[in-house]
C-alpha cells in the first residue's frame, strides 16, 4: 500500500476527538473508538460527554466524574452529594456500551442531587438509568423526585419485583404500567412523560404502556432528586448498583431510546 493513510471520522474532528496525542493521530491508535465497515465511530460515553440540546443533568458515576463526596453532573450543575452507604468506584454496567464504574447503594445511603429545576412546569420529560437491584421495597422510588405528599417523578415500585415511571403533581399523576424485572439483573430503565400518560421501557424497548393519564406538568415543588432512596422515608431505602443516570427535557422517541440502550447517544 503506498501513499499517505488516515482516519476519517464523519462525527467528529481531530480537535475534538479521544487521541491522546498527535502522535496516536499520526499513528492511527485512537482511543474510545471503534473501527467498523463505515470508518470510525466514538464509543459511549467519551463521545457522547457533550450534552444534547435536551440535556439536563447527567451523572455517570464514573471514577473521573466523582470528586471526594460529589457525583458530579457533566451535562448541569445539578452535582449531588454522596451520603455514607454510598460506594463509588464499583463494577458498571457495560452492557451494550461503555459506562466504566457504577455506584453501590447499600440500602442505607443515596445521592442527593437537589432540585432538578430544568424541567419543571413541563409537559414532558425522560429519565433514563442502567439499574441492578439487590432486593426491592414495596410502595418506594428508587430514582426519584418525591415529596412528603407524593408529588414527584422518577421510578417507582409496587411491590418487590416490578418498576414503573410515575409523575404526580399535586395529587393526580400519569404513570406507566408495571413490568416484572429480576433481581440481581442489569437493565437500561428509561422513564417517559409524555403530554399527561407514562411510558416505561427496558433495554431499548417499550416494556409498559400507559396505566394512568391525567392533565398534569412536572411539579413545581422544590424537593431533592435522590438516587438510591425515598427521600422522606429512609427505612424504605433500596440496595442497588446505578450507573449513567440521565434527565432529559423532553419525551424520547422509541428510536431515541434505543440508541441510547445501544450507544449511549440518542441520535
Amino acid at each position: 500500500m503506498t501513499g499517505e493513510s488516515r482516519f476519517i471520522s464523519d462525527r467528529r474532528g481531530r480537535e475534538e476527538a479521544s487521541w491522546a496525542d498527535e502522535e496516536d493521530w499520526n499513528a492511527g491508535a485512537p482511543e474510545n473508538v471503534g473501527v467498523t465497515a463505515d470508518g470510525l465511530v466514538g464509543r459511549a460515553p467519551t463521545q457522547d460527554g457533550e450534552a444534547p440540546d435536551s440535556g439536563v443533568s447527567r451523572w455517570t458515576f464514573d471514577n473521573e466524574d466523582t470528586s471526594g463526596s460529589v457525583a458530579i453532573d457533566s451535562w448541569g450543575g445539578n452535582d449531588g452529594s454522596i451520603s455514607t452507604g454510598v460506594s463509588t468506584g464499583t463494577s458498571g454496567a457495560n452492557q451494550t456500551y461503555g459506562t466504566n464504574e457504577a455506584y453501590y447503594f447499600n440500602g442505607d445511603g443515596e445521592v442527593n442531587c437537589g432540585t432538578i429545576t430544568e424541567v419543571q412546569g413541563l409537559n414532558s420529560m425522560t429519565l433514563a438509568a442502567w439499574v441492578k437491584y439487590d432486593s426491592i421495597r414495596s410502595f418506594n422510588s428508587s430514582i426519584a423526585m418525591h415529596t412528603q405528599n407524593d408529588d414527584g417523578w422518577g421510578f417507582t415500585h409496587s411491590d418487590n419485583s416490578s418498576i414503573r415511571f410515575r409523575c404526580e403533581t399535586n395529587g393526580s399523576h400519569a404513570s406507566s404500567r408495571t413490568v416484572s424485572i429480576n433481581l440481581g439483573q442489569w437493565y437500561h430503565a428509561v422513564g417517559v412523560f409524555d403530554d399527561n400518560e407514562g411510558r416505561m421501557y427496558l433495554n431499548g424497548t417499550l416494556a409498559a404502556g400507559p396505566d394512568v393519564s391525567n392533565d398534569i406538568t412536572v411539579t413545581s415543588v422544590n424537593d431533592p432528586f435522590c438516587i438510591g432512596n425515598q427521600k422522606y422515608n429512609s427505612s424504605r431505602d433500596i440496595p442497588m448498583d446505578a450507573d449513567d443516570v440521565r434527565i432529559y427535557s423532553k419525551a424520547l422517541s422509541d428510536t431515541e431510546i434505543f440508541n441510547l440502550y445501544n450507544t449511549g447517544r440518542i441520535d
